[in-house]
């Protein structure tokens, strides 16, 4: 037993906790945080739109992300050349 805490400096907002939970206490989404991409360092190659699972990414003159759409997971983040994702 025990109350159990959520880091939201931690948490990713994958939901990979949610469907361990034998009592379905934890609630996806509460935590989402969207990565921020910065519009003067992105080079609009699309590495980003085409590493997003949830399809939260387009890429025109730079890339803009949907935070209706993200899932927070942060794949992005990594592929990203030009290190305008954070």
């Amino acid at each position: 037993g025990g109350v159990y805490t959520i880091n939201p400096n931690l948490c990713i907002g994958c939901g990979a906790c949610d469907p361990e939970c034998p009592v379905e206490a934890i609630e996806q989404g509460t935590l989402i945080v969207v990565p921020s991409i910065d519009t003067d360092e992105c080079v609009a190659c699309g590495a980003c739109e085409e590493s997003c699972p949830t399809g939260a990414i387009q890429v025109g003159s730079v890339a803009v992300i949907n935070p209706s759409l993200c899932s927070g997971c942060r794949d992005c983040v990594p592929v990203c050349p030009a290190a305008a994702i954070s």
